[in-house]
């Protein structure tokens, strides 16, 4: 149950309202007191059509069973009266609930009493009416009589109208206000169902002016929607308009905002259908036909010039609006201002002033289309725009044109180094210059102008014809390098190449022996095996190594590290690959128990020869002897710097060199010897002989 203003609620127990006006209330105007949000009516359809929380008339009432109908007996009662309204005897007891049986709202009386009007205020001698709202009449006959005039009801259509909220009026004869009472009764003798809402006594027809559910009467602010009626302060004035003085009253002949202007005459009543016969504004036009009643400056359009014509404050089509160029249509209505043939709004958005027939619209490509508003701007033709509007309508958006005012100058979109319009004059770029190759791509940008893999820098340094795709560079390794040029042939891939360009570029400047096997290059470091034997140049990894000393097993003369050379081990009956597999030496003459055939000589390098006859006794087998019996048959009779290891013995031509660099003594193979002159390049201080010293 909403609150209502003081008055109403006074009304509701039918007490009198104010001396100065007749306006009452039975019952409130709350929608029958239904809470209706998101319910539905026999249709199935919302029953709060206009969704402002409230029943009123031309909306139906809820089917509260759902079974299609609003009748008696099905389940359709409903009961939402006050106490107040519950205990009152004018008629609010009628009201608010769903009347049930046949002929039960028969004789159902609603009796107003007021003071009646003196002579002077406003209510004398005027004719007065009522206005009823009820629910759900669809069994004839129905009627009001209302001070014995009878006031018939219009039956709903049941088959789309079931539970239709309807409202009737009366007029009520000043001669009938005079005894200060005027008395409704309801005569529907076979109705089985019926509701009531209210009943209102006022000096106007039923009207709700702001659409909010709440008749004009017992709205506090009639002109703003306020279905709530919230009135924080308590001043009979709603929330929803309470800013400020407001004429609280429009019929009761009082000025109650000061403003000098009372009733409908007051702007704050301008809204009031009821004051729908009165100029309130004071612009000419009464409220009626006045689009803005409130407002002076703001009536009509009489002369359809889509200017109003209250513009000056009162009503005149001569005078309604500034008319720049004279031709009768007011700026405000004149879709071309400074008659320069274009729009304003087409002037706006392109920038030029549409109050200057000078100022015209900038359309820099001469299309019609300004050039705020071009999708390409194209001045030059070529089919590039200038940029404006990102170029979306041009034929690529994604290029801006670089010369807008020559057509063979636009953009190299690929790029080429070709100018893509330097042909045609348009954004052509499949053809922007010769292209040998047919790869869209002009020659003159074209990195490989044949096409065949190569590019034309590398094709003339290689010697071959960049323009002939059938001139191929020599590439023996395909390496995509040409040969001319490569650093380092290597056909095989083993890292070591066939000595084009002295190999400068290879992993070794070793010339590879056999190009074709990647397993195959050369052993530089003399220790027996080929230092491809991985597939790739690898001294380092170029056979087994069983005690790691970084001599593959095949050339090492001590393969497990223990001391003993594989050769006395084998001899002496032990494993030459297993450290822990040692020949027993108890005398520690180096030679073991079991080859004691010597005597106290020995046999140093396990050749079978006793040491003391041994011309060469060589224990690491680089062919240089450890001094024992001289060594005159050796390879030198220089003494081994080191008899454990073949790779380490003497350096007898002075070039810095070690000449058991192969694993056997060879001054001449001591190391890379560029110009062949016996010093190895680490010790030559002319490495290529040309008189100039490294």
């Amino acid at each position: 149950m909403r609150a209502l203003p003081f008055l109403l609620a006074l009304a509701a127990l039918g007490l009198p309202g104010s001396a100065s006006a007749v306006t009452q209330m039975i019952g409130d105007a709350d929608g029958f007191g239904i809470p209706i949000a998101g319910m539905l009516d026999s249709d199935g359809d919302l029953c709060d059509t206009d969704g402002d929380g409230i029943l009123e008339p031309g909306e139906q009432l809820p089917d509260w069973n759902g079974n299609g109908s609003c009748a008696v007996g099905s389940g359709d009662s409903f009961d939402f009266r006050s106490s107040q309204e519950a205990a009152a005897t004018n008629g609010a007891q009628w009201t608010d609930r769903a009347v049930e049986g046949t002929g039960s709202a028969d004789g159902a009386t609603f009796t107003f009493t007021f003071t009646v009007p003196g002579v002077g205020m406003p209510d004398y001698g005027v004719v007065h009416f009522i206005n009823f709202v009820f629910g759900d009449y669809d069994v004839y006959p129905a009627q009001l009589v209302v001070d014995g005039n009878v006031v018939g009801l219009t039956e709903q259509n049941n088959s789309s109208e079931d539970g239709l909220v309807q409202s009737a009026y009366s007029e009520i004869p000043w001669s009938d206000m005079t005894d200060g009472q005027v008395v409704i009764q309801v005569s529907a003798p076979n109705e089985p169902y019926l509701t009531f809402d209210y009943a209102l006594l006022d000096l106007n027809v039923f009207a709700d002016s702001d659409q909010d559910g709440i008749p004009d009467p017992a709205d506090n602010c009639p002109c703003d929607p306020n279905t709530s009626q919230a009135d924080g302060d308590g001043d009979g004035i709603g929330d929803a308009c309470d800013v400020g003085a407001v004429e609280v009253q429009c019929f009761d002949g009082a000025d109650e905002d000061g403003d000098g202007a009372t009733d409908c005459w007051d702007v704050d009543c301008a809204c009031l259908e009821a004051c729908g016969g009165v100029d309130s504004d004071g612009d000419g036009v009464i409220n009626a036909d006045d689009w803005a009643p409130a407002d002076p400056f703001a009536c009509r359009d009489d002369d359809y010039d889509g200017c109003d014509d209250c513009d000056s404050g009162a009503w005149d089509t001569g005078n309604d609006g500034l008319d720049t160029d004279g031709d009768g249509l007011c700026d405000v209505g004149d879709p071309d201002d400074d008659a320069d043939g274009h729009t304003d709004v087409y002037e706006n958005d392109c920038g030029s002033d549409p109050l200057d027939a000078s100022s015209l619209p900038p359309d820099g490509d001469g299309d019609g289309t300004c050039d705020a508003l071009d999708p390409c701007t194209d001045a030059d033709g070529d089919g590039l725009g200038n940029g404006g509007n990102g170029n979306i309508g041009c034929v690529n958006p994604l290029y801006t044109d670089t010369d807008d005012s020559d057509a063979f100058v636009c953009i190299d979109s690929e790029p080429d180094f070709c100018d893509d319009c330097s042909v045609t004059g348009t954004w052509t770029p499949t053809d922007d210059g010769l292209d040998t190759d047919g790869d869209l791509l002009c020659n003159w940008g074209d990195e490989d102008d044949d096409g065949d893999g190569w590019d034309d820098i590398f094709e003339a340094a290689c010697g071959t014809d960049s323009l002939d795709v059938g001139d191929v560079p020599p590439d023996a390794d395909f390496d995509g390098v040409c040969d001319p040029l490569d650093g380092c042939v290597d056909a095989d891939g083993d890292g070591v190449g066939d000595g084009t360009l002295g190999n400068v570029g290879c992993a070794s400047g070793l010339v590879d022996p056999d190009d074709g096997d990647p397993y195959s290059c050369g052993d530089t470091d003399g220790d027996g095996c080929d230092d491809c034997s991985s597939g790739a140049f690898d001294p380092f990894d170029d056979g087994l190594d069983h005690d790691a000393d970084g001599i593959c097993s095949a050339g090492d003369w001590d393969d497990d590290g223990d001391g003993w050379s594989d050769v006395a081990e084998t001899l002496c009956g032990t494993d030459p690959l297993s450290y822990l597999s040692q020949p027993v030496d108890s005398d520690g003459d180096g030679t073991c128990d079991s080859l004691t055939g010597c005597g106290a000589a020995g046999d140093m390098d396990y050749d079978g020869l006793c040491d003391d006859v041994d011309g060469c006794v060589d224990v690491d087998g680089d062919d240089v002897g450890n001094g024992v019996g001289g060594g005159g048959g050796c390879a030198t009779s220089t003494i081994d710097s080191d008899d454990g290891d073949p790779f380490l013995c003497a350096d007898v031509d002075g070039d810095g060199c070690d000449d058991c660099l192969t694993g056997t003594f060879d001054p001449d193979l001591d190391g890379d010897d560029f110009d062949a002159d016996g010093l190895c390049d680490d010790g030559d201080p002319d490495d290529d002989d040309d008189g100039i010293p490294d």
